[in-house]
C-alpha cells in the first residue's frame, strides 16, 4: 500500500525541512509555519524567537528537566521580501506536526487534533499573528505557558482538565458541589460572570438538592501559594503554574501536583482519569529520557527559511519490480498532481528502468488543464531492468530543487 504523506515527507526532506525529531532532550525541526494572509512584519519574527526562547524555558521545567526547543525553523511566505538572512526552499504542498501563524477570523490559541484519542499527537498548533505580537500577560495568560500547553495537546495528546459548558464543570462529592479542576489544591471562588463575582442562589455549591446551575463557574484565584499550584492544563493563565499533573495515588508527588481524577475533565473523558504524567511516561519522548543538570542552556537556534516557487521532478520506477504495483503507482502520482502540487510551482517528469527518460520537463502549473497534461506522462506498464542512479541522475539534470521518488519498497 502506498503511503503518500510518506512521499510528501521525502519532498520535505530533500530540501532541509524534516519532521519533529527529539535527539538528547533537543526537539529539533520544529516547523513554525507563517501563512501568507500574515502581512510582512520583521518584529512578528523577533516575537517568535522571544516567546519560543521563553516557551523553551517553561517546557524544560514543565518536563521535570528532560525535554526542550533545541532547533526551529521559521518558515516565511513568499509573499514577504526575500532577504540576504534567508534560507530559500521550494514553496511547502504539507507538512506532519508544525505551528501555523495565521490571520485568520478565530483569534484563539488551539491545536488541531487528527482524532480524539488519549496520547494520539495533533495534526498542528494555530497561533494568531496577533497573539503573537500582544506584548506582556495576555487574554490567554503568558505566551510561554500557552506554547507549552498546546505542545502537550500536540505532541503527548494531552487534554485539559478544567470543565467546560459541554463537560460540566462541577461534581458531587462529601455533600458539596465541586469544581471540576487539577489539582484540588487551587482555591477560587464560585459564581457568574467573567470574574465570578455575581454570586446567586443558583452557585450554592452546599445545595445538592438539584444539579448546579449550568451557568456557575469557577475562578482560580489569580494569586496563589506555590503549595497549591495547579497543572498547565488546567489554570496555565496563572502567573506560577509551571508543571503537570501526576499521579493521585503516589505519595511522593506533591500534594498540589497529585492530579484529581473526579469530575468531566476533556482528560479524564478521554484518558480514563490518567494524569498528563502518566499519558506522558508512555510516549517515546519519556521512555529512555534522562534529567538534564537545571543550567542546561535552553536557548533554540532559529533557522529562517523562505519560501520560493517550488521546482520539482516526480521520478518513477518503471522497471519489472513494479508491473504488480503499477496501478496503484499512477493513482499515487495522479494525486500528487491534482490534489498536493501548488498553484505556479514547477514540475518535471522522469522514468527510469535501465535508462532513464525525461518525459516532462520543468512545467508551470498554472491550470487544471497543465495538470491532466502532467497526468497523461504518467506510465501505466512496467518492464525491464532497474537503474537508479539513472533515474535521480536525470532529476538532477533536469535542475530540480526537489525529487519526488516513487518506487517499489517492500
Amino acid at each position: 500500500m502506498w503511503n503518500i504523506k510518506g512521499i510528501v515527507s521525502l519532498t520535505f526532506i530533500m530540501n532541509g525541512v524534516y519532521g519533529i525529531n527529539l535527539f538528547n532532550g533537543k526537539y529539533q525541526n520544529v516547523n513554525i509555519v507563517i501563512q501568507n494572509t500574515v502581512a510582512e512584519n520583521e518584529n512578528l519574527i523577533e516575537r517568535i524567537k522571544q516567546i519560543f526562547t521563553s516557551a523553551s524555558r517553561q517546557l524544560f521545567e514543565a518536563s521535570r528537566h528532560q525535554v526542550y526547543f533545541g532547533q526551529i525553523n521559521i518558515i516565511i511566505p513568499n509573499t514577504w521580501r526575500l532577504k540576504p538572512e534567508y534560507i530559500e526552499i521550494p514553496a511547502l504542498s504539507e507538512l506532519d506536526t508544525y505551528i501555523t501563524v495565521d490571520n485568520g477570523s478565530i483569534k484563539t490559541p488551539h491545536t488541531k487534533r487528527k482524532r480524539k484519542k488519549c496520547g494520539s499527537p495533533g495534526r498542528f498548533i494555530y497561533l494568531p499573528a496577533s497573539f503573537l505580537i500582544e506584548e506582556g500577560k495576555t487574554q490567554f495568560g503568558y505566551h510561554e505557558n500557552v506554547v507549552v500547553r498546546e505542545w502537550g495537546h500536540l505532541r503527548w495528546g494531552l487534554w485539559d482538565e478544567y470543565g467546560n459548558k459541554k463537560n460540566r464543570q462541577f461534581y458531587l462529592e462529601d455533600g458539596q458541589w465541586k469544581p471540576v479542576r487539577c489539582s484540588t489544591s487551587i482555591t477560587g471562588k464560585v459564581g457568574t460572570g467573567p470574574e465570578c463575582d455575581q454570586a446567586t442562589s443558583k452557585c450554592n455549591i452546599y445545595n445538592t438538592r438539584k444539579v448546579i446551575d449550568e451557568t456557575c463557574r469557577f475562578c482560580p484565584d489569580e494569586s496563589q501559594p506555590v503549595s497549591n499550584m495547579s497543572s498547565i492544563m488546567a489554570f496555565n493563565w496563572l502567573d506560577a503554574v509551571t508543571t503537570f499533573c501526576d499521579n493521585e495515588n503516589d505519595i511522593k508527588i506533591p500534594v498540589h501536583q497529585r492530579h484529581n481524577s473526579k469530575g468531566w475533565s476533556k482528560q479524564n473523558v478521554n484518558c480514563n482519569s490518567r494524569s498528563s504524567w502518566e499519558v506522558m511516561r508512555e510516549h517515546d519522548d519519556f521512555k529512555t529520557a534522562t534529567t538534564l543538570p537545571s543550567s542546561t542552556n535552553t536557548v533554540p537556534t532559529f533557522r529562517l527559511l523562505h519560501e520560493t516557487v517550488g521546482y520539482r521532478v516526480l521520478v518513477i520506477d518503471v522497471s519489472g519490480s513494479m508491473a504488480l504495483v503499477m496501478n496503484k503507482l499512477y493513482r499515487a502520482s495522479a494525486y500528487i498532481i491534482q490534489t498536493m502540487i501548488p498553484e505556479n510551482s514547477w514540475l518535471g517528469i522522469v522514468w527510469f528502468e535501465r535508462i532513464a527518460h525525461r518525459k516532462k520537463d520543468l512545467t508551470k502549473v498554472t491550470s487544471q488543464q497543465v495538470r491532466d497534461d502532467l497526468v497523461s506522462a504518467l506510465p501505466q506498464k512496467a518492464g525491464g531492468a532497474t537503474c537508479i542512479y539513472c533515474g535521480i541522475d536525470e532529476a538532477i539534470d533536469v535542475r530540480s530543487f526537489s525529487v519526488l521518488f516513487l518506487m517499489n519498497i517492500k
